[in-house]
């Protein structure tokens, strides 16, 4: 192949299926997943967006692992990871997770559109037990 002089798409579209062929063969030793968004690029660089991540079963299963170990010290029992309560804004989210080491927000939480938050465990045990607390 000739010395690309300027990036276009279709010398990013040639790079990206190969960068990607290259990235899935070594990710798949590891038994890891590969997430690929568009990326981007002008004339003169391109930044390919490739997430290497731990397939999503193993990522729960540390999650929960996590959870089991640490929720008793927050008030909390290993029945509560994956538990769905109410917020009183009306939005729903599930308890996906702990932060220990974090001294307030130790909970990870999920929204139902997949975004995740943190969030006191105060609030969460309340939530939980139907106590609400109002928005500071």
């Amino acid at each position: 192949m000739s010395e690309v002089k300027e990036l276009n798409v279709k010398i990013v579209t040639e790079l990206s299926k190969k960068v990607l062929d290259a990235v899935t063969q070594i990710a798949n030793e590891y038994g890891l997943i590969i997430k690929k968004d568009r990326g981007k690029f002008d004339r003169v660089k391109w930044r390919p967006n490739i997430t290497i991540a731990v397939p999503e079963e193993v990522a729960m299963s540390n999650a929960k692992s996590q959870w089991d170990k640490h929720c008793g010290n927050l008030g909390l029992k290993p029945s509560h990871f994956g538990c769905v309560f109410v917020h009183p804004s009306g939005s729903t989210f599930k308890i996906c997770g702990v932060k220990p080491n974090a001294r307030k927000n130790n909970i990870l939480i999920e929204s139902a559109k997949g975004a995740k938050y943190v969030m006191p465990h105060d609030e969460v045990v309340g939530y939980l037990h139907g106590i609400q607390k109002d928005n500071q």
